[in-house]
């Protein structure tokens, strides 16, 4: 049987004109909105709420969406932005060029290890010293000049 079509284009369910609720009707239009949700952290409860269908339906018509999660729809979303900077760089837009090269370079610098990231900074525990090696580095390195020592004493050169 072939699928009919209203005058928006959109499918028509098929018990359209017959006792109850119409069946939902799943679109790519829908499934787009999903994914955009999902990568927005929303749950099965909200996405069926903001589609008007239920959960069980949401299931029902979009469970492929799910099996995949939110993950793949995170890199879905990012490959999409990227071909379209590129082709937009590539048709000589010059705030798609900058936008590239912005990415590529914070990739390439979650690629390094954290000691080599620039402006962080590796906290390390200070070494412990036992008692009679720290008084030796005190001793090396006087804390005050000679006022401390000779109070009132003026020193001449």
């Amino acid at each position: 049987m072939a699928r009919e079509f209203d005058l928006f284009g959109n499918p028509m369910p098929r018990n359209f004109g017959e006792r109850g609720r119409p069946e939902h009707v799943p679109t790519a239009e829908n499934e787009n909105k999903i994914r955009l949700l999902l990568v927005a952290n929303w749950t099965k409860q909200q996405i069926a709420e903001e589609l008007g269908i239920t959960a069980k339906t949401l299931n029902k018509h979009y469970f492929h969406i799910f099996d995949r999660a939110r993950k793949i729809a995170i890199r879905e979303l990012k490959g999409k932005v990227l071909l379209q900077l590129d082709q937009a760089a590539e048709a000589g837009n010059v705030s798609a060029m900058k936008e590239l090269r912005k990415i590529a370079e914070q990739e390439e610098l979650a690629l390094l290890p954290p000691e080599m990231k620039p402006g962080k900074t590796v906290k390390r525990a200070p070494e412990k010293l036992g008692k009679k090696d720290r008084l030796k580095q005190e001793a090396r390195s006087p804390s005050g000049g000679w006022d401390e020592i000779l109070p009132g004493a003026e020193i001449k050169h």
